[in-house]
């Protein structure tokens, strides 16, 4: 007997997207979506673009696994309303089969090409590569193979090169919850309009910058570097303060700390803190009461890197973020985070947005540490407490992030 999907099958409008500018403005439409959780923005968005309507009943079972016929129908739905006609293309997808056009014309246009030859497993739960995989060719995006990885990495990289991958901690193998599914399909589409900056904006609670026709995102210009948004995640560590001394050498345009700022690549001196390698900017309306964590994620493990520290734009040392240590998979140790709560310093003016600066302390050479290891930044999320709300906020540094290497020394001059 085969296998059908779920008989709690979401009902999807059928409603083509129009090409107007997208609205991401809180709804009420789901009593299980709260208008503060970082999915709210893009389940408002698509089903106000007639792609999702949830389950009947009035929610829309964030938490609840999205099967592979499912995402494929939003999918599909998302890019201009693309379905077919009813038949069967695969042994387990019939015509009379609800979502029997969807999967059929995403096979015609090889986004999917079935599990096996003969069978799809529509009820199976999707994965997060598997997504992948679907709206990376759904949206056309250029590929590139990565050996001796996940078969679904060079997805994720392709995704991650512009900024629509799931800013949060979930490894690609994981099956996808529908308010993660939601959040994925909804970055692709925003970013295929031009809107991607307002969508982040949005997750994080942040409205200010509006979803209008003729609204052009280029004019943010340089704040991009800046544009807070939302993710979800665990995080585990320890905090402690540290020396707060930075090497300055390279820096060009400096603050009085010897920051490089926007951020750029730079070689990292074995034994020495680095410059800036990432900048986060928290705007002075979120009015924060305390950092409760931070977490960076890197593509891979650098093992030169003995620590990572978040300073205040003059250098004091906030938080020190530490390798995950508990577990001895490459995935693990590619986390770098602490959790224990971070008062603010009392030199932060609540007046002003919070800059704060992400820099590596490269080990020395008695301490393991060595040339040409590569640190290369995929996420940076910082997780706070506002000012009369018991609920996180979160806000996640948009990549793609300059990537650095570390070395012995640096060329400060040359001379013919």
């Amino acid at each position: 007997m085969r296998r059908r999907p779920s008989s709690l099958i979401p009902l999807l409008a059928l409603i083509p997207a129009l090409a107007f500018a997208l609205d991401f403005s809180p709804a009420k439409n789901f009593s299980d979506v709260r208008s503060s959780s970082p999915e709210a923005a893009g389940i408002a968005m698509l089903t106000r673009e007639g792609i999702v309507q949830g389950y009947s009943g009035g929610y829309f079972g964030t938490a609840r696994l999205i099967n592979r016929a499912e995402f494929l129908k939003i999918a599909m739905k998302s890019k201009n309303g693309i379905g077919g006609d009813a038949r069967s293309c695969f042994g387990d997808v019939l015509a009379g089969d609800w979502f029997s056009p969807f999967v059929c014309a995403a096979k015609d246009l090889g986004i999917v090409r079935g599990r096996t030859s003969e069978l799809f497993f529509p009820a199976d739960p999707v994965s997060y590569g598997e997504a992948l995989a679907i709206v990376t060719r759904l949206y056309g995006y250029e590929v590139t193979e990565v050996p001796n990885r996940d078969w679904a990495e060079k997805y994720y990289r392709a995704a991650a090169g512009r900024r629509v991958d799931l800013p949060v901690t979930i490894r690609l193998d994981q099956p996808l919850k529908r308010a993660h599914a939601a959040r994925l399909v909804a970055a692709f589409l925003a970013e295929s309009r031009g809107e991607l900056d307002n969508l982040r904006l949005a997750e994080s609670g942040n409205y200010s910058v509006p979803s209008s026709p003729g609204h052009d995102p280029s004019s943010q210009g340089s704040a991009e570097a800046s544009v807070p948004a939302a993710g979800t995640g665990t995080s585990s560590g320890s905090s402690d303060s540290s020396d707060s001394s930075v090497s300055s050498a390279s820096a060009k345009s400096a603050d009085e700390a010897g920051f490089t700022l926007p951020p750029v690549s730079h070689f990292l001196i074995v034994g020495k803190a680095s410059d800036a390698i990432a900048q986060a900017t928290i705007p002075k309306d979120i009015r924060i009461r305390k950092i409760s964590s931070a977490q960076v994620t890197l593509f891979s493990e650098a093992r030169s890197v003995e620590r990572l520290e978040l300073t205040t734009i003059t250098g004091t040392v906030v938080a020190t973020l530490r390798q995950r240590a508990t577990d001895n998979t490459a995935n693990y140790k590619q986390i770098y985070e602490t959790e224990i709560p971070i008062e603010l310093q009392p030199s932060v003016s609540a007046d002003d947005d919070l800059k704060l600066i992400l820099r590596a302390v490269i080990r020395t050479t008695q301490n393991n540490g060595f040339s040409d290891d590569l640190l290369d930044i995929r996420t940076f999320a910082i997780y706070l407490h506002p000012e009369n709300s018991a609920e996180t906020q979160s806000v996640i540094v948009p990549a793609p992030f300059p990537k650095n290497q570390t070395a012995f020394g640096h060329i400060t001059r040359c001379r013919a």
